[in-house]
């Protein structure tokens, strides 16, 4: 029998997998929608991680069980490493919630690509970077719009050489 968690992910599909070795570079890339599933669990939750800076910080945003998306808390850049905290005063999200320790535990997973085979990421039909929706197939594939990717493989070029 099926369950309505078996229908979700179904409805999402495969070909919106992110595969682990790419979440950071996506999760990072400036305006990211993705779902995560635990498939042994079969809980799942929705976020929204936007850098309005490139310089800045990136702000972590979590749907609730109205699907409205409420502020959990930051990512800063630190040198070679960024680092996640929880908004104290601007979430909506109690700091014990299981969405914020799940998102402090895939953090530091993502960090240090480490994450079980059990955890799956989907991506939304929108752009990585940007944030505006995806037509063409191959976008949608890749997860960005062809403007975007160009920009970030510029940008990863330059991180790979400059740390290399």
């Amino acid at each position: 029998m099926r369950t309505k968690f078996d229908k979700y992910v179904k409805k999402l599909g495969p070909s919106y997998i992110i595969r682990h070795n790419n979440i950071r570079k996506f999760v990072l890339a400036g305006k990211s929608h993705f779902t995560v599933v635990n498939t042994k669990t079969k809980n799942h939750f929705r976020f929204f991680i936007i850098r309005p800076k490139d310089l800045g910080p990136w702000f972590v945003w979590a749907a609730n069980n109205k699907n409205k998306y409420c502020f959990l808390g930051t990512i800063f850049p630190r040198a070679n490493v960024t680092e996640y905290k929880y908004g104290i005063r601007n979430s909506k999200f109690l700091k014990d919630s299981l969405i914020n320790k799940s998102f402090d535990y895939l953090w530091k997973k993502i960090l240090f690509n480490s994450l079980p085979n059990s955890i799956v990421f989907y991506r939304d039909v929108r752009c990585g970077r940007c944030g505006q929706r995806l037509t063409n197939p191959k976008s949608i594939k890749a997860g960005f719009g062809p403007y975007c990717l160009n920009i970030l493989r510029k940008e990863w070029k330059d991180k790979k050489e400059r740390y290399a």
